[in-house]
């Protein structure tokens, strides 16, 4: 019977150690650096270890290369945004940095086509286009809140309805 209830209690000890690590945008700090499962971004959305990620389609001169898109390899370079489009799995995720000059979320991936693993500064990414956000982003709110407008001039929703659209999209919009 001890052996018993022995075995529940390790099992239990290691299951609530297994809890996923969640970094949050609002808390980076010099006491949230390290290593994480998942992170909460400033547009509201969760990235996780084996997610994949899109580099964008839009947004990005084909001449150019990408800002936040890098190479992690011995040699590193920014990503060609020939790449565009391209998808990578994330395999890591670490909140870096120093309270001198800030702290930033990395998001480590598999390659693409030849060039593997590769980081992406994953706040400045989305902010700058770089990689489709999983979150809602201006241009996002702005095309939903002109379809309830559209909904609206059509009578298939009510001004109530299209109010409560407006006040959830506008924070995204400003």
């Amino acid at each position: 019977m001890r052996s018993i209830i022995s075995i529940l209690l390790v099992t239990l000890s290691f299951s609530l150690g297994a809890q996923e690590k969640q970094a949050r945008f609002d808390d980076l700090n010099s006491e949230s650096t390290g290593r994480y499962d998942s992170y909460l971004a400033s547009d509201g959305a969760v990235y996780k270890v084996g997610d994949r990620i899109t580099l964008a389609t839009t947004d990005v001169d084909c001449a150019a290369n990408f800002s936040f898109v890098r190479s992690s390899a011995t040699e590193r370079y920014l990503l060609p945004a020939v790449y565009k489009g391209s998808h990578m799995r994330i395999t890591k995720i670490r909140v870096e940095g120093m309270e001198r000059t800030g702290y930033y979320v990395t998001v480590y991936a598999d390659g693409v086509e030849f060039i593997s693993p590769c980081e992406v500064e994953l706040e400045r990414a989305i902010s700058s286009g770089e990689i489709e956000c999983f979150g809602m982003t201006a241009g996002k709110a702005l095309a939903e809140l002109r379809k309830a407008k559209e909904k609206l001039d059509l009578q298939l929703i009510t001004q109530q309805e299209y109010d409560a659209v407006k006040a959830t999209l506008a924070p995204y919009i400003r």
